[in-house]
């Protein structure tokens, strides 16, 4: 199930639960999450989906930019945020970590 972040107190609510989980058992994606939060903000033109379970939000956004739909999941194997085309199993379009530049990231975003 998903729910629809269309506002401020929604997207706080959100990355804060995020930031909670990344400092606890993503600590190689902490810092990127936010660029990342950032740059979904910059391009998002509709509301912003994000995935629930059992009444709380998950580590899975959706964004639509363009008429095209994109996955950001973290990947427990990994230790990555990814990135998919439409859903979670879809095409592996890029992965981030606390590695990966802000200049990367801009990079990817802006051809979206």
């Amino acid at each position: 199930m998903s729910l629809e972040i269309n506002t401020l107190s929604n997207l706080n609510i959100y990355l804060n639960g995020v930031m909670h989980r990344a400092d606890h058992h993503g600590d190689n994606v902490n810092k990127i999450v936010l660029i990342l939060a950032g740059a979904v903000i910059w391009k998002a033109k509709d509301s912003i989906e994000v995935r629930t379970y059992n009444n709380e939000t998950a580590n899975m956004l959706w964004l639509t930019v363009n008429g095209s739909r994109y996955a950001f999941v973290y990947n427990h194997n990994t230790g990555n945020i990814e990135m998919r085309n439409r859903t979670l199993k879809g095409e592996l379009l890029a992965w981030f970590n606390n590695e990966t530049s802000a200049d990367k990231v801009k990079d990817i975003f802006s051809r979206l």
